[in-house]
């Protein structure tokens, strides 16, 4: 029996920081471009590599708060998908769905870190996913996979978490947002949860409407409840009755990458300790706040007892109850 099965793609991540002051570094804030000499070499001030892409980060972060968890994806021949398995591993993270497709590669991200801000040069593999059947589990987690397979894919978890009657949390790709949100539909009816960001949601609303009106277009999709986060300006619950808003700990960011994949993890494991919508929005901020403080989507995850360590020397933000109708 596990807590918590996730399904979806796992990646390489290589995370490169170059200096804050460098001289031949430049940002154009206006037209949100990085400017880089041509055909120079850069000198960085930080590299590593680990394995990461939603499912793997989720599924690493619930581990370490206690869960016992297991990944469903698929890793390509070579040495990255070694690193990825054995990061898994490391990481306390079930074996049992990992797939192994030698004819193809793994997929592979470099995260170019400046100032906070990252930019990301990105490898997919365009992937077909065969899911085997899964053993009980009380949640399981959809998230960003490869869109020639995807359908399929969502299909056969919507399927199997129904047969389990475990608890379905979502949180859609890049890939799967492009594709509109009524592309989704089927999904958004089966989850008990949507995690997204606003930008994501705003995206897939196609408009920018307020508050409560963002978190109810999903809630009319079926989506049992919606948290939508929004960097320092805090996180959105909405489940269709009551909606909160959280404030983010204010803390130095070094880099933002994971820090939602850590909020829904700390979300996911509060509840599955049976506590509180309050709780568990602190959970997912405290995890995303420890997350941005350092560089990569790992490094900074919290387990139970750092998490409380946490709360204890950082001022908790307001959850406020905010008016439905």
């Amino acid at each position: 029996m596990f807590d918590l099965i996730t399904v979806g793609d796992a990646t390489l991540d290589t995370f490169v920081r170059l200096p804050q002051k460098h001289t031949v570094v430049s940002v154009d804030q206006e037209a949100r471009m990085l400017n880089l000499p041509f055909g120079e070499k850069i000198p960085v001030d930080h590299f590593s590599q680990s394995a990461g892409g939603n499912a793997v980060n989720v599924a690493t972060a619930t581990a370490k708060l206690g869960m016992k968890t297991a990944i469903f994806t698929v890793l390509g021949s070579g040495l990255s998908g070694k690193v990825v398995h054995d990061d898994l591993i490391r990481a306390n993270v079930a074996e049992s769905y990992i797939v192994h497709d030698r004819k193809t590669r793994t997929n592979n991200s470099i995260l170019l870190n400046y100032r906070g801000e990252r930019t990301v040069l990105s490898y997919h593999v365009e992937r077909s996913y065969l899911l085997p059947k899964l053993k009980p589990t009380t949640w399981v987690y959809l998230t960003s996979a490869s869109a020639k397979g995807f359908a399929r894919l969502a299909k056969d978890t919507v399927v199997q978490a129904g047969y389990l009657n475990a608890k379905l949390a979502f949180n859609p790709g890049s890939q799967q947002i492009a594709k509109g949100i009524k592309e989704l539909a089927s999904v958004l009816a089966a989850s008990e949860v949507l995690f997204i960001n606003r930008q994501e949601a705003e995206r897939l609303v196609g408009k920018k409407p307020k508050d409560l009106l963002l978190t109810k277009a999903f809630i009319r999709y079926g989506a049992k409840i919606v948290v939508i986060t929004d960097g320092t300006r805090g996180t959105l619950l909405c489940d269709g009755e009551k909606f909160f808003h959280c404030g983010a700990y204010k803390v130095k960011t070094i880099a933002q990458t994971g820090a939602g994949d850590a909020h829904a993890a700390g979300f996911i494991a509060a509840l599955a300790r049976g506590l509180t919508y309050t709780d568990a929005l602190h959970w997912g901020a405290a995890n995303a706040a420890s997350v941005v403080q350092k560089i990569g989507t790992q490094e900074g995850l919290l387990n139970a007892r750092a998490m409380e360590h946490f709360f204890r020397t950082h001022s908790m933000p307001n959850v406020r109850q905010l008016l439905y109708g």
